[in-house]
């Protein structure tokens, strides 16, 4: 492997990933803005969302030993074609006319159990097909590339979506699928043997939180991670009932998008390897974020909005990118899996009850209320992690 190239491996995994994310976003913007439409409900909305990030919470603890043992691209294979033919399958029964809210759920809930098993491996992969040198570059152009293909797949969702039947982007974003799957062949790649016990039992899952709660450090980074996508996901609830009609929607996510691009660029440019020594760089990251959450608070007009959108996309962008990087450059090899397991894990229990708590308040307010009110609490809890866990390290380390 070529120290100071990110080499042919990486580009492909890349490649896989970025055709799928343009499936995935049709997907997406299709059947959140589906389900709006017909039931007009931020409950059922909530639901939908709450179902993707069900299989993870339950069964992360108990796969990441099982993970580690597997040879890593196979998995991510395995789980790009099982989503595939899910997909197609699901198209097939919409074309058949028994597709109904209930049988979007149960293809939700089979897609989240995929991703389980796909998200920790690439993340572990990542570091095995790179130098640790360029993980902040690597997840820098993952980042870039994703919010192209998330442009992309936002634009032709609202067409696809104008024009044709679900059916038909539930085909395309199955086809998306397996061509990731088909790119991810070529990837060579050697299995690095871990001597843990393949078994997946209550104790293993017990152990795995353990081992993640006890390595604080990574702990704090994974916490936090969680913690604002708690915010985050009220935000996937209510850009449907803050935007005026599909196409202010459509522009709001292609802003968010385009930010990421741009931010995406701009992390590969400057370098900032040398800045994610000091863990103090995410609070800058997340206070993007804030700027954000707080304009869409203001629900004053659409270009507010659309700017709105511009803060969350970049801090999104920066934040995702130094925790990421911190975590894989600060992992050995042999625990990654466990690490990224436990982050995905606590990104889903807080997004999910981040979901069902947008689902709740929604009923007894306007969305633009909450997300106004959300917006001091999310402050505050960037202040008291930074307190916490930086102000007071540092008196320590003083004393």
């Amino acid at each position: 492997m070529n120290e100071n190239k990110l080499g042919k491996n990486y580009l492909l995994l890349l490649q896989g990933q970025a055709v799928s994310n343009i499936g995935n976003m049709i997907y997406r913007i299709a059947y959140m803005w589906w389900v709006q439409s017909i039931t007009g409900s931020t409950m059922q909305t909530s639901i939908a969302v709450l179902l993707s990030m069900i299989p993870n919470i339950i069964l992360a603890p108990y796969i990441a030993d099982y993970i580690s043992t597997r040879n890593l691209k196979n998995i991510i294979i395995i789980s790009d074609n099982f989503s595939g033919l899910l997909n197609i399958f699901a198209a097939f029964l919409i074309i058949s006319g028994i597709f109904n809210i209930y049988t979007l759920y149960v293809l939700i809930l089979f897609m989240g159990v995929s991703t389980c098993f796909f998200k920790p491996s690439a993340f572990a992969l990542l570091p095995q097909l790179v130098n640790k040198k360029l993980l902040v570059k690597a997840n820098g152009l993952n980042s870039t590339i994703s919010s192209i293909t998330s442009v992309i797949g936002v634009a032709l969702g609202s067409y696809l979506l104008s024009k044709f039947n679900i059916s038909f982007i539930f085909f395309i974003n199955g086809v998306t699928f397996l061509l990731s799957a088909f790119s991810e062949c070529f990837i060579k790649y050697t299995s690095e043997k871990v001597n843990i016990s393949k078994k997946i039992s209550l104790i293993t899952g017990l152990r795995v939180l353990k081992d993640g709660v006890q390595d604080i450090n990574s702990f704090k980074f994974i916490l936090l991670f969680g913690a604002t996508n708690f915010f985050l996901s009220v935000l996937v609830v209510y850009l449907p009932f803050l935007a005026s009609d599909v196409i202010i929607y459509g522009y709001m996510k292609n802003a968010e998008s385009i930010a990421m691009i741009i931010a995406g660029v701009f992390v590969g440019k400057i370098g900032i390897e040398k800045y994610i020594r000091d863990d103090r760089i995410v609070y800058i990251a997340l206070f993007i974020i804030i700027i954000g959450y707080f304009l869409l608070g203001l629900q004053m007009d659409n270009s507010v909005l659309i700017i709105a959108e511009v803060f969350i996309g970049s801090g999104v962008l920066f934040t995702g990118v130094i925790i990421n990087s911190i975590l894989q450059s600060r992992t050995e090899n042999n625990q990654m899996t466990k690490i990224a397991t436990l982050k995905n894990l606590f990104s889903d229990v807080f997004m999910t009850v981040g979901t069902l708590t947008a689902g709740i308040l929604g009923l007894y307010a306007s969305p633009s209320i909450i997300v106004f009110s959300l917006f001091f609490i999310f402050l505050l809890m960037i202040i008291l992690f930074y307190y916490f866990f930086e102000m007071r390290r540092t008196n320590v380390t003083t004393k």
